[in-house]
C-alpha cells in the first residue's frame, strides 16, 4: 500500500501547480464586449465531441505537401471577438485542439493545427533543450517545442524521462513548419471565450494566453511558442 504514496503526493503537486497556472493573473485583460447587461454565459460547457484530426500515418504525407496556390482571395473581415494581448482576435466559437501535456489540459486554435503524427525518427539537441529537432526517416527536420520541460517545474517526475518517450504524438503547426509535443491524439472542441480569463500581464509565461479555471484549461499562445524556434 505504501507504494501509492509517491503517485498520490506527485498528483498533489501537479493539482497545486495546475491551480497555481490557471489562476494567476494579477493583471486579465477585460473582453472589449464585457458591458453592463450583457447575457450571462453558460454555466457549463457540454464535454467536447471528439472530432478528431485526420492522423498522418507517413511522414512523406507531411513532408508532400503541394505547393501553395496563388494568392487566395481575400479573406472576409474578422468577427468582432475577444482581442488577445498579441493582437489577434477570436470568433466568439472559436474551434480549438485539446490536447494533454503532463496532466495539463492545454488548448490552441484548431486553425493553426495541420496533423497529428506520432513521432518516427530521433530528436536531436541537448536532451534537456526546450525545443528538439525531429529527423525523421524521410522528409525535412522539424522543430519540436517540448512543452512539458517548458510548462511543468523541474522537479516533475516526467522530466526524468526522455523526449522520444514522453511525446507519444506531435501536434504539426502552420502547414508543418513546426511541432509541439503531446500524450496522445486530441480532439476538437468549441471553446465559448466568454468563459476564458485573458491574461493581461506577459511578462512571465508569455506562452500561457489565458486559461479557463472551471474546465481546468491553459490556452496557448502559438505566436509566443513560435518565437523560441531557433
Amino acid at each position: 500500500m505504501s507504494a501509492k504514496t509517491p503517485s498520490r503526493t506527485h498528483q498533489e503537486a501537479l493539482a497545486d501547480y495546475l491551480d497555481e497556472l490557471l489562476h494567476e493573473d494579477p493583471a486579465p485583460t477585460e473582453s472589449p464586449r464585457e458591458v453592463a447587461g450583457s447575457a450571462t454565459a453558460p454555466e457549463h460547457v457540454p464535454d467536447p465531441v471528439a472530432s478528431k484530426l485526420p492522423e498522418a500515418t507517413r511522414w512523406s504525407e507531411l513532408s508532400a505537401v503541394p505547393e501553395p496556390e496563388p494568392e487566395p482571395e481575400p479573406e472576409p473581415e474578422p468577427e468582432p471577438g475577444v482581442a488577445l494581448s498579441c493582437g489577434r482576435i477570436l470568433p466568439d466559437d472559436e474551434r480549438y485542439y485539446r490536447f494533454v501535456v503532463g496532466g495539463l489540459n492545454l488548448a490552441i486554435p484548431a486553425v493553426r493545427v495541420s496533423a497529428e503524427l506520432a513521432p518516427e525518427g530521433t530528436f536531436a539537441g541537448p536532451p534537456d533543450a526546450l525545443v528538439r529537432t525531429l529527423n525523421p526517416p524521410s522528409g525535412s527536420p522539424l522543430p519540436v517545442v517540448d512543452l512539458a520541460r517548458l510548462m511543468l517545474p523541474p522537479s516533475a517526475p516526467a522530466l526524468q524521462r526522455p523526449l522520444a518517450e514522453r511525446a507519444t504524438m506531435l501536434v504539426v503547426l502552420d502547414d508543418g513548419q513546426w511541432a509541439v509535443s503531446a500524450e496522445g491524439a486530441g480532439s476538437l472542441e468549441t471553446l465559448d471565450v466568454e468563459q476564458v480569463c485573458w491574461r493581461g500581464d506577459r511578462s512571465a509565461r508569455a506562452w500561457l494566453a489565458g486559461t479557463v479555471a472551471e474546465r481546468r484549461l491553459a490556452l496557448l499562445d502559438l505566436d509566443a511558442l513560435a518565437g523560441m524556434l531557433p
